[in-house]
Order: structure tokens, then C-alpha cells, then sequence
């Protein structure tokens, strides 16, 4: 990091680098001191944590405004959980000033208004991702978020954003949060969600979590009637356990299983259908 860069420019950049360590964040001098400024920071060092969880795929506009408004949405949502004031206005110290006009993450405006400019684009996501953050709460849309950022690819658009953390949110939350992004991403004219969510994740349901935590058993209710392929795989994709049933309450043990994180892949053999549930063994 330099906080005195780019001969005094008034802008700050992030330089990826594929070797570890050697990655730098430049931030200028023009104006406000880039540095001072909480929202700029936060905004540089998004950018890096994107090029750690998708190296080299940072192409295209949608794709360029998608990094931009990551970097604007963590910003404001920092700035909303200290104080409401102002929260929208991005660089409020740095920018919304004489020396240039800052970005903001309460537009109104749609996947309409896309145009050549990746930053302009980039308050159309940001602005969703606020939304959200109302609806759903800033740590779990974070954890969403974060996670969808290890599929980015170059070229990617919003919509494909979009299914990236339904899925997320499917594999992290069993879909709990559906209802709630498919109407963000509907308003902003983003990704029209399917009008339904698959019959496998409608007949399931996983509960007891805590005991699996604790040595014990969860449980998993069974509402389809079908003959059910169950897998228990650990962080490293090693398969724990696995059986077939049929019963209509099945236990999950821990029991006899290290601490970590573990995924329940749940399949159903008729159709062809997966669900995947997350599980911690402390």
C-alpha cells in the first residue's frame, strides 16, 4: 500500500498481482487525501478480495461495474451499521465536493439505464445490494455475496450475478432468502427468478442442526416419498458417509466425525434432483 501515489493524482488504484503478496493498492493525493477517506479504502481493498476469489476475470462492462459496486456497496454497508446519515453517499469525504461528485448507492435506477459507462452501471448493483441489505440483514447478505464472487467470470452480466447467489443461497441457507433477492432482482429489472423453487428443496427440510454441532444427531424430514441417495462430504471433498433411504425422518450423526464444516448432498433417484445442506461439527 502507498498512501502518497500516483504523483499527487486525485484517484486511487488497485494493481492485481498473481503472485501473493505482491498485489499493491495506490491511493492519490488530488483533493482529499484518498487514504483519509474510510469509503476508499474499503473500496480498493474490495477489489483485491475479488481478484483473490476470481484471479484474472475482472473483463467486460457488466463484469467491471459488478467489482466497482462491490467495493460501493461494502463502503456504504460499513458506513449504515455505524450511522443511517448519509450511508449512500460513496467518498463522502473524498468526494461530494468541489473536486468531484462521489457515487451513491440509493439510485432508483434499472438494468434499463445500462450504458457504456461501468460506473455508472455499477450503482444499478449496488443500490440492489442495499436493498437487500434491508431486507435480509448485512451478514447474511455478505456471506451471499462473498461466497458468489468465487464463480465470476469474465464477460459475466448482472443476471449471471444474480444466479450465482440464489445458488449461494441455496447451497448456505436452503433458499430461505429467495423470496427476498427474486424481488430485488426483479424490481431492478436484473433476473426474472423462476416462478418456483425445485420440488427437492420444497420436500426437504433439516433441522436439529445444533446437535449435529454438539456430537449429536440433526435430523432431515423427508416429505417426498422417494428414495433418497445421502451423502455427508467434508470441506475437502472427501465423502464421510453415505446411504440410501426411504424414511420420512433420517438422522444425520456427528457422533464419530472430526470438527469442521460438512455438506449434506441430498439426492433424490427419481428425479435426478440435488440439495445441498451446510452442517458444523464443533
Amino acid at each position: 500500500i502507498d498512501v502518497h501515489a500516483n504523483n499527487g493524482e486525485d484517484n486511487s488504484y488497485f494493481t492485481p498481482s498473481d503472485e501473493v503478496g505482491l498485489s499493491t493498492i495506490q491511493f492519490g493525493t488530488g483533493g482529499v487525501d484518498d487514504a483519509e477517506d474510510a469509503h476508499v479504502i474499503i473500496h480498493e481493498y474490495a477489489h483485491f478480495i475479488s481478484h483473490r476469489a476470481a484471479p484474472n476475470t475482472n473483463e467486460g462492462n457488466e463484469r467491471l461495474a459488478l467489482d466497482e459496486a462491490l467495493g460501493d456497496y461494502l463502503a456504504s454497508a460499513y458506513s449504515k451499521n455505524i450511522s443511517t446519515y448519509s450511508y449512500y453517499n460513496i467518498f463522502s469525504w473524498d468526494g461530494h465536493n468541489e473536486f468531484w461528485d462521489g457515487r451513491i448507492t440509493n439510485s432508483t435506477k434499472t438494468y434499463d439505464d445500462l450504458n457504456s459507462s461501468f460506473y455508472d452501471n455499477a450503482e444499478i448493483w449496488s443500490s440492489m445490494l442495499m436493498d437487500l441489505n434491508e431486507d435480509i440483514g448485512r451478514e447474511i447478505l455478505d456471506e451471499i455475496l462473498l461466497e458468489s464472487l468465487f464463480g465470476y467470470a469474465p464477460n459475466m452480466k448482472f443476471s449471471d450475478a444474480a444466479q450465482l447467489m440464489l445458488k449461494v443461497d441455496s447451497f448456505l441457507f436452503n433458499s430461505l432468502n429467495r423470496p427476498a433477492l427474486c424481488n430485488r432482482f426483479l424490481q431492478r429489472k436484473i433476473y426474472n427468478c423462476p416462478s418456483s423453487i425445485p420440488t427437492s428443496l420444497q420436500s426437504l427440510d433439516l433441522i436439529d442442526q445444533s446437535k449435529f454441532l454438539n456430537g449429536s444427531a440433526a435430523r432431515l424430514l423427508n416429505r417426498s416419498e422417494e428414495v433418497l441417495n445421502i451423502h455427508l462430504i467434508d470441506a475437502q471433498g472427501k465423502q464421510i458417509n453415505s446411504f440410501t433411504s426411504t424414511s420420512t425422518e433420517i438422522r444425520i450423526t456427528s457422533n464419530n466425525i472430526a470438527s469442521g464444516a460438512y455438506i449434506l448432498v441430498v439426492e433424490h433417484t427419481e428425479t435426478q434432483k440435488k440439495s445441498y445442506f451446510k452442517l458444523i461439527r464443533q
